[in-house]
């Protein structure tokens, strides 16, 4: 069964890529759906929801609407940009740890440990007042960097036991050098 035929059957599932993708497309089309810029003053400061204001004004006077329309593309940047950190550095360091094991297992190990040990939101907080005003990218950074142990540790436990699979012993035998066989 395809990946979309699943998706069609699972209704939660496919209830949250509806939300993503409104959400994604809405972030998209910011410009052709609200006249206002996100930095401009609209109005007077806290009008209530109306038909040039979908949903009124700050305590500023600018567009609540088009903020969180503008404000959805760098959210949405900075979730991708950290979910892929998060990735690359969790699949890399679990397979090296799972595939090689000894010592290499042992230093990717002890520094994922002391990751998952030291709570994120104080981390984060600590590290948004040293840093001050942060850019996405920075902030997607940040994250990533804080954030990827869990994934090492599914890596590695799935390398450990991919890695005594036959194929993977023939490749050894052949003389395959470990990093294409990783």
């Amino acid at each position: 069964m395809s990946l979309f035929t699943q998706l069609l059957h699972n209704k939660k599932a496919l209830i949250g890529v509806a939300i993503l993708a409104l959400v994604i497309l809405l972030a998209l089309f910011a410009p052709l759906l609200t006249d206002y810029l996100p930095t401009q003053r609209v109005g007077r400061p806290h009008q209530p929801p109306s038909d040039q204001h979908l949903l009124g004004t700050t305590r500023l006077g600018y567009d609540v609407f088009t903020r969180m329309l503008y404000g959805a593309r760098v959210s949405l940047a900075v979730g991708f940009g950290a979910g892929l950190l998060i990735t690359v550095i969790g699949t890399v360091l679990g397979i090296i740890a799972g595939y090689k094991g000894g010592v290499v297992d042992e230093i990717i190990t002890f520094f994922t440990n002391m990751i998952l040990v030291i709570p994120n939101l104080p981390l984060l907080l600590v590290l948004a007042a040293f840093i001050g005003q942060a850019s996405p990218l920075v902030i997607a950074v940040i994250l990533g960097f804080t954030s990827w142990a869990w994934g090492v540790r599914v890596t590695r436990s799935e390398t450990l036991s991919i890695r005594q699979r036959d194929f993977v012993k023939s490749a050894e035998m052949l003389g395959e050098p470990s990093w294409r066989i990783m």
